[in-house]
Parts: C-alpha cells; structure tokens; sequence
C-alpha cells in the first residue's frame, strides 16, 4: 500500500467514488510520488470506501511550481516563528508590568500597615 501523506485538497470532480460521492483530486506532496494529483473518496466518514485512481499517469514535471511552493511554505514557517517570538515577548512584557503593579500596590499596603502599627504603639504610649 502505497503512503500518501501530506496530500491537500485540490478539487472535487466528476468522477464517482465506490460510495457514489464525488470523488476528491488531492495532490500528493511525499519524496516518491511529489506532485501527483489522484482520486479519493470524498466521503468525510472513517468507514469511507477507500476509492483511490490516480489521476496523471506521471508526476507534474514543473520544478518550478514546486520550488515557489516549498519557497513560500519555508517563508509562512519563518513569519510564523517571527510572530510566535512577538507573542512571546508582549506576553512577557505583561507579566512584568503586572508583576511592577503588584509590587507597588503591596508597598503602599505594607506602608499602611507600618503607619497604623505607629499609629497604635502612639496610642498605647500615651
């Protein structure tokens, strides 16, 4: 049985799957068989007929199809690293600027305290 990851959507067609649904051109995007487009059932059930026909008798010979493909798919993956670095960096500068709040909200309530504790040993002492 032949292997057919990273397959994507491409179309449906006219051609019936074994369930009598159209069938689904996807393209095929593993090392042995790069580009080839076939017919698959276009049922989303798991218990699907499991109809498969090639649909070209070769792969697509155009490189530089693939090459812009796999050129964009190498820049979608840097700008997504460089958006998930942004997102981790204004995550931080949150916690920070919380953090900051937080330390000046507990020593205006720690000298709270420090005034009442002087307030009151005032009170006793008199």
């Amino acid at each position: 049985m032949i292997s057919l990851s990273s397959s994507s959507l491409v179309a449906s067609s006219n051609h019936l799957c074994n369930c009598g649904l159209r069938a689904e051109i996807r393209t095929c995007w593993n090392d042995e068989m790069m580009a080839q487009r076939f017919y698959c059932c276009g049922s989303q059930n798991a218990n699907s007929c499991y109809y498969f026909k090639w649909l070209d008798d070769e792969p697509l010979e155009d490189d530089a199809i693939i090459t812009r493909l796999n050129d964009e798919r190498l820049h979608l993956q840097d700008t997504l690293h460089a958006y998930e670095t942004r997102v981790q960096e204004l995550e931080n500068a949150i916690i920070l600027e919380r953090s900051r709040k937080m330390h000046k909200a507990l020593t205006s309530v720690v000298g709270l305290v420090c005034l009442m504790i002087a307030l009151f040993v005032a009170f006793l002492v008199i």
